[in-house]
């Protein structure tokens, strides 16, 4: 500022109004909270979450909304992945919300015919693979090639839990 004398109080006058004296901008709003949906998966997927998750799912049920907390195809592939973490006895129980929730789907009873035999449940996984069958002429939602896939899996399970 030694060769500029009038460059400093501009320079100070700038900062002043600029970064001192600025208004200060609002703070942002706090996030919305989760919606029903969110809040369901949130609970589901935290360790020891199926229970709360269930109550949450039943609550909705009674409440009668009529929303769907969870998409069929996710949730069943989130039951086997706590199967194939060795968590029978939750994925059953995903199974059986995804059963109540898409009841006209025989993949839902596949699915909960395959927790109960990782639990070691012969008699409900050998129920629900019958009821497998019976539903596959009722789904009209799943293409014919994944309902031959669904056949496959149920009768199979079927023809080795009557063998023993």
């Amino acid at each position: 500022f030694a060769a500029e004398k009038g460059l400093e109080p501009q320079v100070v006058e700038w900062f002043s109004q600029n970064l001192r004296n600025a208004p200060v901008k609002p703070v942002a709003a706090p996030p919305s909270p989760p919606t029903p949906t969110e809040q369901f998966w949130i609970t589901l997927t935290s360790p020891g979450g199926v229970a709360k998750a269930r109550q949450i799912y039943d609550e909705a049920k009674l409440a009668k909304k009529g929303q769907a907390l969870f998409p069929e195809n996710e949730t069943n592939l989130f039951g086997y992945e706590l199967l194939q973490n060795g968590n029978a006895k939750d994925a059953v129980e995903v199974f059986k919300m995804n059963v109540e929730a898409f009841p006209a789907s025989a993949n839902t009873y596949d699915s909960l015919s395959d927790g109960y035999l990782a639990l070691g449940n012969r008699e409900e996984a050998l129920r629900y693979a019958e009821k497998t069958l019976e539903m596959l002429p009722k789904d009209t939602q799943a293409p014919e090639e994944f309902k031959a896939r669904i056949r496959e899996s149920a009768e199979k399970k079927i023809k080795e839990l009557r063998k023993q």
